[in-house]
């Protein structure tokens, strides 16, 4: 999808941090933009910095753990626009802490989000978009995560959340690539943005000791992070590009070279038992 221009893309999280850097380039490339937040006030914001640079731009109150809202969003960007072409699912949340540090409000919190949400829009959006006939683009986010483990990790239910990520991208792509829509992962390092404070709109109720830990641990590393508006040019560059993973930092290969070498060991061991055809099965093609 190189040509950007009079295309419709609507951005959950786009209120703040990656989610506005992409709103940001793709009004730059020409794009028409629904900014969908569940901080509708902060997307009102970004909506009006973007009519004000000249793109369309609208905002939609938007919690992406809930269908209704998601459906909402559908319906105020086809109403408005009359199509969507490219749906970022960027909105995310961050809980630190080991395995027995978390909660069950942390893993359901996590896992709706990052996840769930992802699954949720897809399904809202994608008939619809279908229907259009026209180019389509689906970029959901991750994480460095996702595709490696960072050494200051210490993120279990963040990292499993990634991962799953990772791999619904991958089979989305792969199974709707007949039907003219394209699917990207955004796998981002770290970045300037305010995701170690994203318990400002949870329950406090079901907080663990991870959110704490988040926020101590997390905050003072996003000094040295990548500027937004940079890592949303590099995700809309690979959303033109259709690249099936987009990532921000080169040192990140160091974290998934490590990842695969260990994949490649344990491959070699498999190898080495030297099975019959009857003994390990055949293999799928």
């Amino acid at each position: 999808m190189q040509d950007l221009k009079d295309k419709v893309a609507v951005v959950t999280g786009g209120a703040s941090g990656i989610g506005r850097g992409i709103c940001r380039a793709l009004a730059e490339d020409g794009a028409r933009v629904v900014v969908a937040d569940i901080e509708v006030g902060r997307a009102e914001d970004v909506a009006k910095e973007l009519q004000e640079s000249g793109a369309e731009a609208i905002a939609a109150a938007c919690d992406v753990t809930d269908p209704a809202s998601i459906a909402a969003v559908v319906d105020k960007a086809y109403d408005t626009f009359g199509k969507v072409n490219i749906l970022c699912n960027n909105a995310g949340v961050h809980v630190s802490g080991r395995a027995r540090h978390m909660t069950e409000g942390d893993w359901d919190w996590l896992m709706n989000v990052n996840l769930k949400s992802i699954f949720t829009a897809v399904r809202t959006f994608l008939p619809r978009m279908l229907e259009s006939g026209e180019p389509m683009h689906i970029q959901n986010t991750a994480s460095e995560h996702g595709v490696g483990l960072p050494d200051l990790g210490r993120a279990v239910g963040y990292t499993a959340s990634k991962h799953a990520v990772v791999g619904f991208s991958e089979v989305l792509r792969a199974e709707n690539a007949k039907y003219n829509l394209e699917v990207s992962v955004l796998c981002p390092g770290l970045v300037r943005t305010d995701i170690y404070d994203s318990a400002r709109n949870r329950d406090e109720a079901s907080y663990g000791e991870g959110q704490r830990i988040a926020k101590e641990v997390g905050e003072p590393a996003m000094a040295d992070g990548m500027h937004p508006d940079t890592a949303g040019r590099i995700a809309v560059d690979g959303i033109r590009d259709n690249d099936p993973f987009i990532l921000t930092h080169p040192y990140i290969r160091e974290f998934v070279d490590r990842r695969y070498q260990q994949v490649s060991a344990a491959l070699d061991k498999a190898d080495a038992r030297n099975l019959t055809v009857e003994q390990s099965g055949r293999h799928y093609r």
